[in-house]
């Protein structure tokens, strides 16, 4: 992993990013999840209301078809077990840390952070992209407060597992 070697050569470690499991971190994770979803939905329907949302239904029908065309697999849930870990890593703590640290700026840091993981998901759509990128926000904001990442970890796979049922019941209806 790129990011394991990044930190080797800076005699950094995954700890430095925060990365500290502790069993307070799990009611943390739950309020940063229903935050993130009600960040979510705020931004979705404001979308929506704007009348943007015009095909992002067909995005997510189109997602769910992809991942689970062949059904439910250990590879699909292995998928949505790690992504969490390598996402919020590599883009929430690395990049804030990094960008932080370079300029000085946590506002910076925060928007870079989001932005990027907004990009990656414009596959989605991009009204989707964007509502995500209000969880993402959230995500970042508490990360920057309290420099902990293993709630925002546990807060994404939250989201990812609920959202791969969600998709997998929906391409199986």
């Amino acid at each position: 992993m790129l990011l394991v070697y990044v930190l080797r050569r800076r005699a950094k470690t995954f700890y430095a990013l925060g990365f500290d499991p502790a069993w307070k971190d799990v009611g943390w994770s739950v309020l940063l999840f229903l935050g993130g979803n009600v960040a979510f939905i705020a931004a979705y329907y404001a979308i929506y209301f704007a009348g943007a949302l015009a095909g992002a239904n067909a995005a997510v029908g189109s997602i769910g078809r992809q991942m689970f065309a062949g059904g439910f697999s250990i590879v699909t849930f292995l998928a949505l077990v790690l992504n969490p870990f390598v996402e919020e890593l590599i883009v929430r703590a690395y990049v804030m840390t990094e960008v932080r640290r370079l300029t000085g700026s946590a506002v910076l840091a925060i928007v870079t952070s989001v932005l990027i993981q907004v990009a990656y998901h414009l596959y989605q759509g991009v009204p989707l992209a964007i509502s995500y990128g209000a969880t993402f926000i959230v995500f970042s904001l508490y990360y920057h407060k309290t420099k902990r990442i293993f709630p925002v970890i546990l807060a994404h796979l939250y989201s990812d597992l609920y959202a791969g049922l969600y998709y997998m019941l929906k391409t199986q209806a």
